[in-house]
């Protein structure tokens, strides 16, 4: 709505703002840089947007941090198997616990529930790069991961042509996380593919292991109430915190 657009840009001149609503994503520079990155047309795009995408005839990737879900997918195009297609996510958020006294001491679990798919595209002889991998990490700072990633495997006939089969996996990729009440906490969500053939994956973040009460709040927007699953929430009650 062009009149909704041009009283935001005046209010982004009038007062320099924490965040700012681009194409229904938040814009929060106060908030970690993030990419995805589409092998067929836009490359790779790097944001502190909430919410990114990237896609063209042959993948996409996407990212929302304020309902803590990645997806992408990618395929070669048709004949184009003599070069890897590929697609990938990288984003980043700060959290932090409320709902309890500040300084209340706590250890709790991030999870991000991961479903990886990897296909073959044709079969070819004995020598030909032809196998395809999806990858998905959970990472809680520095050193503190979890990770998965398949392949498809390879079988040869005895003629010498070989062909890849296809790869599945269902997993819950979770890091403990020590802290207190109010103490803020990284994580970094990677998800990437390659590969001769095609492949589509997915992530979703949550939180278990809580006290009554609690709940996370991100940078980016991202909240969870226990037992509830991720809900927006506005700047209001968090730009304080991350100016």
């Amino acid at each position: 709505m062009p009149s909704l657009r041009s009283a935001l840009m005046l209010l982004a001149v009038m007062v320099p703002p924490t965040a700012a609503l681009v194409d229904g994503a938040w814009a929060n520079p106060l908030c970690s840089l993030n990419s995805v990155h589409c092998f067929y047309g836009p490359g790779t795009i790097t944001s502190s947007d909430s919410l990114e995408s990237c896609s063209d005839l042959y993948s996409n990737a996407r990212y929302d941090l304020i309902l803590g879900n990645f997806v992408l997918g990618f395929a070669v195009p048709p004949g184009g198997d003599t070069e890897d297609a590929s697609a990938s996510v990288a984003a980043v958020d700060q959290y932090h616990v409320e709902g309890v006294s500040p300084g209340t001491p706590l250890v709790f679990y991030a999870e991000m529930d991961v479903h990886l798919n990897a296909y073959g595209y044709a079969c070819r002889p004995v020598g030909w790069s032809i196998a395809t991998s999806v990858s998905a990490t959970l990472k809680e700072g520095n050193s503190n991961l979890s990770s998965a990633s398949i392949r498809t495997p390879i079988k040869c006939s005895p003629n010498g042509l070989c062909c890849a089969q296809a790869a599945h996996l269902e997993k819950t990729l979770r890091v403990t996380v020590t802290r207190l009440a109010g103490d803020l906490f990284t994580l970094h969500f990677d998800l990437a593919g390659i590969g001769r053939g095609s492949g589509q994956e997915s992530g979703q973040l949550r939180f278990s292991g809580l006290p009554p009460g609690a709940f996370v709040v991100s940078c980016q927007g991202y909240r969870q109430d226990m037992p509830t699953t991720a809900k927006r929430t506005s700047w209001g009650g968090l730009k304080l915190l991350y100016r």
